[in-house]
């Protein structure tokens, strides 16, 4: 497995047929169109064959990973994982995609999610190391709206997660699971916890806090598992991580930016007292009008220490989605966020429902 690519495919795929399948109804959602949403599932974070391709580093090999809409209420659904598998039958090692579209009731709706990296022959998930994320949410469907599950499986991550197909916002909880249940089982011990939404790239967690990079979730555990000469290496919800300073503005010590980060007191219960729509936004990384310093910092990390003056006290937070792109939030006196000054493009990645 390739370190960069294994966000992607566990391997990669020789023949890739993303097709649409007839659209599932579940027997106990029978509904005119008007009241439906739709799911659909994808192959290696993207839902067409252009976007697959465009991921893809060479052309060999025959394994991708899924990510599909396991059940619906209760109700069982041929997924892109059962249709793929019978559409490669005597193929050999050449696997072909198949993404069905899954029409659901909208509505409130109890959902079973799947990411798992899928073999086109058989014999191969034999010896192969077994990777994959399934769980249940609760999400809350909106009628006509086309949704995807898209999710990551490699060495540090194995998520999946459901969200709108347009805005890219995300629906419900994500799905979490440790690449390694011993490291799991030793997280009963933990005494810290993210302080935020915790921006990382691989194994890597950074000042820069990138935020079009993914996340981990406010709250989960941590362990500290020692020191290096400038960063910290942790066991987070059981993925071996280090955390550091990249930039070079007043850098606080190792041992203060752990402190910043990895807390002692679970940022969780307070996120339950906070109203329903700054529940959502911190749940998906995103900002809402409204909410205090403190709300979008464990939505969005902290702000950048060479471009905040003033540190959290200040009027205007500036942040950074990517190396290139720049975006800044504006607080009233009382301490409520009332502007986001960013691009259209960078807004649909940082504001939810904008």
């Amino acid at each position: 497995m390739w370190r960069g690519g294994a966000t992607r495919l566990a391997a990669v795929l020789v023949a890739v047929s993303a097709v649409a399948a007839q659209a599932q109804t579940s027997p106990a959602a029978e509904a005119p169109p008007s009241a439906m949403a739709t799911i659909v599932d994808t192959a290696a974070g993207a839902s067409d064959p252009s976007a697959l391709r465009a991921v893809l580093p060479r052309p060999s090999g025959g394994s991708a990973s899924l990510f599909v809409l396991k059940r619906a209420n209760g109700e069982d659904l041929r997924t892109g994982i059962d249709e793929s598998i019978a559409a490669s039958r005597g193929l050999g090692r050449q696997l072909r995609v198949v993404l069905p579209e899954h029409q659901v009731k909208a509505g409130k709706s109890t959902v079973r999610l799947l990411a798992s990296v899928t073999h086109a022959a058989p014999i191969e998930s034999m010896f192969a190391r077994s990777m994959s994320a399934e769980g249940e949410i609760e999400v809350e469907l909106k009628a006509g709206t086309r949704y995807r599950v898209t999710g990551v499986l490699d060495d540090f991550k194995r998520e999946v997660w459901l969200e709108e197909e347009g805005t890219g916002r995300m629906v419900g909880k994500k799905i979490m699971q440790s690449p390694n249940p011993e490291a799991m089982a030793a997280m009963a011990a933990a005494d810290r916890y993210t302080c935020c939404n915790l921006r990382y790239d691989g194994d890597w967690i950074s000042d820069s806090n990138f935020i079009g990079q993914p996340f981990i979730p406010a709250g989960s555990r941590v362990m500290v598992a020692g020191w290096g000469r400038h960063r910290v290496h942790v066991n987070i919800e059981g993925r071996k991580m280090s955390a550091g300073v990249d930039s070079d503005f007043e850098p606080p010590t190792r041992e203060q930016f752990a402190d910043r980060i990895f807390v002692h007191d679970d940022p969780r219960t307070k996120i339950e007292s906070y109203s329903p729509e700054v529940q959502q936004a911190i749940s998906s990384g995103r900002v809402v009008q409204g909410m205090t310093r403190e709300q979008v910092v464990m939505a969005i990390g902290f702000p950048r220490a060479d471009r905040t003056p003033g540190g959290l006290a200040a009027r205007r937070y500036v942040y950074s989605l990517s190396e290139a792109d720049e975006f800044d939030l504006d607080f009233d006196p009382e301490g409520k966020l009332v502007a986001v000054n960013a691009s259209s493009r960078v807004r649909r990645s940082v504001v939810l429902n904008p």
